[in-house]
C-alpha cells in the first residue's frame, strides 16, 4: 500500500490544492473555493449562520448550499482516517493540522519578528499572486470585506 502524499494548499494567488506535487481538482464552485479559503485562512471553528451569511443569500438555500459546498471540499481534502473538513454540533472547521498552508508559512516568518533573510526569500517565493487572487464569489460583501482585509 503506498503512503499518501501530504496535503498542501496555497492561497497566496489562485486557490490551490496540492497532494505531493499533484494538483486535485476542486470544485468549480467559486462559494465552495472560498469557503475553503476562509476556513483555512482563519483556522478557526465558525457556525454554520455565519458561513451562511458570509457567502449565500437569504432567498437561496443556504443551507442546503453549505452543505452541497461542504461534500465537494470532503471529496478533495479529507483523507483516509482524517476528516479535514470538521463538523462539530453546528460548527465546521478546517483542519490544518500537517498541511502546508502558504499563507500560515508566511505568517510564521512574519511573527518571528526578525527573520533571517533566506526565511524572507523563502516566504517570498510564496507570493504566487494576490490573496485568493481572481477568487471574488457574486454578491457576498461580507466576504469581500474579509478578503479586502486580509490583502
Amino acid at each position: 500500500m503506498s503512503e499518501l502524499k501530504p496535503l498542501s494548499l496555497h492561497l497566496l494567488g489562485e486557490i490551490a490544492v496540492f497532494r505531493g506535487d499533484h494538483q486535485l481538482s476542486l470544485s468549480a464552485s467559486r462559494k465552495a473555493r472560498a469557503l475553503l479559503a476562509y476556513l483555512a485562512a482563519t483556522g478557526e471553528a465558525h457556525r454554520r449562520s455565519r458561513l451562511c451569511a458570509l457567502l449565500w443569500d437569504a432567498p437561496d438555500d443556504p443551507r442546503g448550499a453549505l452543505r452541497s459546498s461542504l461534500s465537494r471540499l470532503r471529496a478533495v481534502v479529507d483523507e483516509p482516517g482524517r476528516a479535514r473538513i470538521v463538523t462539530e454540533g453546528d460548527t465546521v472547521r478546517f483542519d490544518g493540522e500537517g498541511v502546508s498552508i502558504d499563507l500560515d508559512e508566511v505568517r510564521r516568518v512574519v511573527a518571528a519578528g526578525s527573520a533571517s533573510t533566506v526565511d524572507l526569500e523563502a516566504a517570498a517565493v510564496l507570493f504566487r499572486g494576490d490573496f485568493i487572487e481572481g477568487l471574488m464569489p457574486a454578491n457576498c460583501p461580507e466576504f469581500d470585506a474579509w478578503c479586502a482585509a486580509e490583502r
